[in-house]
């Protein structure tokens, strides 16, 4: 390596960082070439600089360069620049080249253990996320607040209680139960799991509650069709002063068709957008409209369906399907029928 003064080094950092803030990112690489082919000893700032500025971009072909140039130049020591690498392949769709990093790491830090498992986790390959956390056990690596949160949704979605619980008493032994996220993702958990005095407990013993963890309990006995007791834990949030938002009327709404409360999911409706100014999403006019059908107001539910036919998702017609199967009315049904293979038809 040459020597270098540095005014020269600041100078192409500078013209690097200008680069990259105009979206020059591959100019920016090429300086960097150039840096590199003078014998300028690249620092990890402006590696990390570019790793920043890529995962904006979601660049696979650059963050193959960065990669190449990460494990030419023996920085696979430095985590940090595995972790961004990790997670921009992951936010370019290649799980593949995200564990090739991984394994590239020689001794992994939390945040790298991580960053794989919650790559795994965002390709629903939930099995081989659990495997991964009991690899990093068994190198005592030390978990932190973000890898349980990883761990509990695998669990979750493979419906597994009994590791879940087991996991719970790791973060009770830490002392993380009480953490507001931690535990909105275990009551989370539990119901998901069916297991709906298990959820009440951890929720009952939080000293404060945010707006995930009465979400997260919500929406748990909505799912299991408890609706009353759904809207009466929606009272008791409005009743502490938690604001409540998109999700929480989401399960207000489930839970009001399950109990067939017309008129109060009206209001509910009303209630989102009037006092909390929050705009109906697709899944709120769903719940909506199977409200409506399951409780035999069909014309109600399809003028509600019409209104968003240029993107109305197959599961509305669902909902009016399932209405009219209930109530026997085989024209309106024919229609939802024709409406929701229209837009399978245009959506392949």
């Amino acid at each position: 390596m040459i020597a270098f003064s540095s005014e020269s080094f600041d100078a192409s950092f500078g013209r690097i960082r200008r680069l990259c803030r105009d979206g020059q990112l591959r100019e920016a690489l090429q300086l960097l070439h150039q840096m590199d082919q003078k014998g300028i000893s690249i620092s990890r700032d402006i590696f990390y600089h570019l790793l920043q500025v890529c995962a904006k971009k979601r660049d696979l072909s650059i963050a193959r360069q960065l990669q190449s140039y990460r494990i030419a130049r023996d920085l696979r020591s430095v985590t940090v620049l595995g972790d961004h690498l990790i997670r921009i392949f992951v936010s370019c769709g290649n799980l593949q080249e995200a564990n090739e990093v991984f394994n590239s790491v020689p001794k992994p830090s939390v945040y790298t253990w991580n960053s794989i498992i919650s790559a795994y986790i965002a390709f629903e390959e939930y099995e081989r996320a659990i495997e991964l956390h009991k690899q990093m056990q068994h190198s005592l690596t030390r978990p932190n607040e973000v890898t349980f949160l990883y761990v509990l949704k695998a669990y979750s979605c493979l419906n597994l209680s009994e590791q879940g619980m087991l996991l719970h008493c790791e973060i009770t032994e830490l002392g993380l139960d009480h953490d507001v996220t931690i535990a909105s993702t275990l009551i989370d958990m539990y119901m998901k799991c069916g297991l709906l005095v298990k959820a009440q407990d951890v929720f009952d013993m939080l000293p404060s509650r945010d707006v995930n963890s009465w979400n997260a309990l919500i929406a748990g006995y909505a799912k299991f069709k408890h609706g009353v007791e759904a809207l009466r834990c929606f009272e008791y949030m409005q009743l502490e002063g938690v604001l409540p938002d998109s999700g929480t009327f989401v399960g207000v709404l489930v839970a009001c068709c399950h109990v067939g409360l017309v008129e109060k999911g009206q209001t509910y409706l009303e209630i989102m957008t009037e006092d909390y100014g929050i705009s109906p999403t697709t899944e709120h006019h769903t719940c909506m409209v199977s409200l409506l059908a399951r409780a035999g107001h069909l014309d109600m539910a399809l003028k509600m369906a019409a209104k968003m036919q240029s993107d109305s998702p197959p599961l509305i017609w669902d909902a009016m399907l399932t209405g009219c199967e209930k109530w026997g009315n085989m024209e309106v049904g024919r229609f939802a029928f024709e409406n929701e293979s229209k837009w399978i038809d245009k959506s392949t």
